[in-house]
C-alpha cells in the first residue's frame, strides 16, 4: 500500500534496502513489505501518527481530555435515551 509507505516514512521508519529486498523494521520487528504495514487497519499503528501530527502542528492530543470528552458524550447520549 503506497499510503502506508508514505505514513511509515513520515513517522520516521525508512525502508531498508538489501539487494532486491525492501523491508521495514518497526519496534525490532522486521516486516517483509509495505503490505505488512497496518496503519489502515490498526488504531495502535495510526494513533502515534496522529499524535506526531498534533505535536508538529502545536496541537495537544491529551488522552485525558479525549477520554473525558468521550465519557461526557456517552453520558449525554444516555440522558437523551432516558428522557
Amino acid at each position: 500500500m503506497e499510503n502506508n509507505k508514505l505514513i511509515a516514512e513520515f513517522i520516521g521508519h525508512e525502508p531498508i534496502v538489501k539487494g532486491d529486498d525492501v523491508y521495514y523494521e518497526l519496534n525490532h520487528i522486521r516486516l517483509t513489505s509495505a503490505d505488512d504495514l497496518r496503519y489502515h487497519t490498526s488504531w495502535d499503528w495510526l494513533m502515534p501518527v496522529v499524535e506526531k501530527i498534533g505535536d508538529e502542528n502545536l496541537l495537544s492530543i491529551d488522552i485525558d481530555r479525549v477520554y473525558d470528552r468521550v465519557v461526557e458524550f456517552i453520558k449525554e447520549c444516555n440522558d437523551g435515551y432516558n428522557d
